[in-house]
């Protein structure tokens, strides 16, 4: 993640630092709730490129079963459950998405 992203985003730069910000889960929430929009859309997207590009994705994937399914869109109830995942709402229903409470 870039120095740039981390200072825009208020997040500590040094590992110990990051280690103590976010140590608890209320933490995480804490900050992740105070982000604006567009912000969280930023850190989001980062964090998925590092996950994706460092290997980590890969390992914990192999040991996953994925199933796929066709079933008519209006038979899926989608909302959003985690505000840092609004992006991905937003690009696979861009007509039905809300980013707000449901």
């Amino acid at each position: 993640m870039s120095p740039e992203l981390l200072s825009a985003s208020g997040m500590p730069d040094e590992p110990a630092d990051l280690v103590e910000a976010f140590s608890l889960q209320k933490l995480v929430n804490s900050f992740v709730d105070s982000l604006p929009d567009e912000q969280l859309t930023a850190l989001t997207q980062a964090c998925d490129r590092d996950w994706r590009g460092n290997g980590v994705f890969e390992k914990l994937s192999r040991h996953s079963v994925w199933k796929e399914d066709h079933v008519p869109v209006d038979l899926v109830d989608v909302r959003q459950a985690e505000r840092e995942l609004a992006h991905i709402l937003n690009a696979a229903f861009p007509a039905k998405a809300t980013c707000g409470p449901p």
